[in-house]
């Protein structure tokens, strides 16, 4: 008999595959893609769920703040570059 942890995520992984089948209007033939899709879902949200009991346990996080919030900590967003305006500008060819 398997654990109960691991019933619990079968099933969650099931109806989120089940959700993706649904989202991309009931497709036939892509069982596979759906529950791989689903597990890698599901095996983030349990390491992001664990992650935030950890840092709780240690008091680096207040009980109320979810892991929407912990996303928007300024060590966790990804820095990106603005592109740069070459409206007018060409190699060779400065603008004036």
């Amino acid at each position: 008999m398997e654990p109960k942890h691991e019933h619990d995520t079968e099933q969650r992984i099931r109806m989120k595959a089940y959700e993706l089948w649904l989202l991309e209007g009931r497709p036939e033939g892509r069982e596979a893609r759906h529950w791989e899709m689903a597990k890698e879902f599901i095996a983030r949200e349990e390491t992001r769920a664990e992650l935030l009991a950890i840092n709780r346990e240690v008091g680096d996080i207040e009980d109320n703040t979810t892991a929407d919030a912990l996303d928007q900590r300024p060590d966790t967003i990804k820095a990106t570059k603005p592109a740069k305006a070459a409206a007018g500008k060409t190699p060779g060819n400065r603008a004036a």
